[in-house]
């Protein structure tokens, strides 16, 4: 009895040490990160078309001035496929793939990195005798640290943080992906309408996430010959021929800033 009570306590000793000598074989071998989201506001903008003092000719029907917002989000252009092996345990390896493109600006993390989005998405595979079956689809895409390191991240179902792994250097460009914002922002334009005798038609009419607002439409009729100046809503354009099938203009200022 009394070795049998020694024995015991040891045996539940050598089993403890046992379970966390597993569980640090089994630790993870990638890093985790917060992740913020980019505020699409920061990037708005408003454009404006035509440009001011081209000569521009529109057809009937067609916006001889328009303002819109957009967002002009930073991008990263990756033009080659990019693909490594590294641990997701020590005793187990991963492969993980990224196809070119575009990757917009999507978040940050508390130290000054940034999350970049892959438009398809990354893919991830474990080992299995040798080969990477059976890739599973995530969101994911390519973080770069304040010291510009590149590692690629994706998310789990059930966490916020991005999960990174290190990549070997990625190359890539930076650029601007400009594009109308989630959210519904105005657009304003004035549209040709044709003329009468001397008479000038155009319609000024607004949008809200791509659809016209009725309570927002006017007819606008102005005399015309050759080299009127005339103008609505800050636009003020040069008039220099005018017919039932196009107009010829040149914009001297666009339309009011007041398209968001």
């Amino acid at each position: 009895m009394r070795k049998t009570t020694t024995l015991l306590p040891r045996l539940a000793v050598m089993l403890s040490a046992a379970a966390l000598l597993l569980s640090g074989c089994a630790a993870k071998k990638y890093a985790s990160l917060p992740f913020a989201p980019v505020q699409e506001s920061n990037y708005e903008t408003v454009r404006y078309w035509p440009p001011n003092g081209v000569e521009t000719t529109t057809q009937i029907g067609d916006a001889m001035v328009k303002a819109y917002a957009v967002a002009a989000m930073p991008a990263i252009v990756v033009e080659n496929t990019v693909q490594y092996v590294a641990h997701y345990r020590d005793d187990l390896r991963m492969m993980l793939e990224l196809e070119p493109g575009k990757f917009e600006l999507v978040g940050h993390d508390t130290a000054g990195g940034r999350y970049f989005s892959a438009p398809s998405g990354i893919k991830l595979a474990y080992e299995s005798k040798g080969a990477f079956p059976d890739p599973e689809s995530l969101q994911g895409g390519i973080h770069i640290s304040q010291s510009g390191a590149t590692s690629i991240y994706w998310f789990w179902s059930d966490t916020h943080d991005a999960s990174l792994s290190a990549a070997p250097p990625i190359l890539y460009t930076g650029t601007v992906n400009e594009r109308p914002p989630r959210e519904a922002r105005f657009q304003r334009e004035l549209v040709y309408s044709g003329t009468s005798q001397s008479s000038l038609s155009l319609l000024y009419r607004e949008f809200l996430d791509q659809r016209a607002r009725p309570a927002f439409s006017q007819d606008l009729k102005y005399d015309f010959t050759p080299g009127t100046m005339i103008g609505y809503k800050g636009a003020r354009f040069e008039i220099l021929k005018a017919g039932n099938t196009s107009i010829t203009y040149r914009v001297i200022a666009p339309l009011a800033n007041d398209a968001r």
